[in-house]
Order: structure tokens, then sequence, then C-alpha cells
């Protein structure tokens, strides 16, 4: 998400659309994004009754919404998704994971976690995934990439902004 919001900003920059600043583009990606899907009421704000679904960034600057934008694996400190910690520094993964069965991986040279076993089974027929590890979600995703001819896309979230 955020290498297309960079690509967005830069493509806006070079083109000459100045209506998309890193503040803008932020707004389209939370706020405008809930608001598209019907969701704006629980998701996309930090407000009472909403969702905890919140990303610390560990990347600052003086336009705070560009220092988002401009950040890649390594600045992701924390996911929150409904109160609950999925991935994050591997340092804060004993006090905030919302499981004790995450993955630890290397993100642009940084130690993380990612809780993938987490999704419960919600609809009659679907497959239960509860079980499944890192290395089974990108396993998926080579063989889709593969089928569709675009194993040139990998290795997956390899961008790491310098």
């Amino acid at each position: 998400m955020l290498g297309e919001l960079r690509f967005a900003r830069d493509f806006g920059r070079t083109v000459g659309v100045a209506g998309l600043s890193s503040r803008r583009l932020w707004e389209m990606a939370t706020i405008d994004g809930a608001e598209v899907v019907g969701l704006a009421p629980t998701i996309g704000r930090l407000e009472v009754g909403a969702r905890a679904d919140i990303t610390v960034i560990g990347r600052t600057g003086a336009d705070p919404y560009g220092a988002v934008i401009d950040a890649d694996a390594r600045d992701v400190r924390l996911t929150i998704i409904d109160g609950k910690a999925h991935y994050g520094d591997l340092a804060l993964e004993m006090a905030t994971s919302v499981n004790g069965v995450c993955d630890n991986f290397d993100a642009c040279g940084t130690p993380k976690f990612l809780c993938v076993q987490n999704v419960p089974q919600t609809q009659a027929g679907t497959v239960n995934r509860t079980a499944e590890t890192l290395d089974d979600v990108q396993m998926q995703l080579l063989t889709l990439l593969a089928g569709y001819g675009r194993s040139d896309l990998l290795p997956l979230a390899s961008e790491c902004v310098p």
C-alpha cells in the first residue's frame, strides 16, 4: 500500500496533478476509502466507537503525511487490527501480538513478526485457513502469480526505500 501511495504521489508530481498531495493521498487511503465501501462509521478514522485499526510508522519529517508515504516495511513498527497487533517489530511481538503463533521474517533488514494464523472460518463452504503459515501464504501467491504468467513480480514485498 505504501508503495502504491508513493507511485501515485510521484505520478501526480510528474504530470502536474496538484491535487495528489501526500495528505490527499493519505485521506484517499483511509477516510475516503472507508466512505466508498460504506464502512466509514467503523473504519478509516480514529474515533470512539470505531474499530481500533492503527498502523504505527517510525518515520518523521516536516510533512507527516509525506513521512508516511515515504515509509517502507522497515518503518512500519506495528499494525493493529480491531485492537490487536498482527504485524510489527519483532521486539514488540511478546507484548502486543494477537496470538502466540506468529511468523518471524526479515523486512528490508529489520526483524518483524506477522500473525497469519488468526483468520477463523466464518462462512459455510469456505476453506478453514487458521493453521496457515506465512510460508503457506507465500506459496499460494507464488502459484497464483505463476498461473497468470507474472513470476516477474517476485520476490514479494521486496521494495525497500533507500
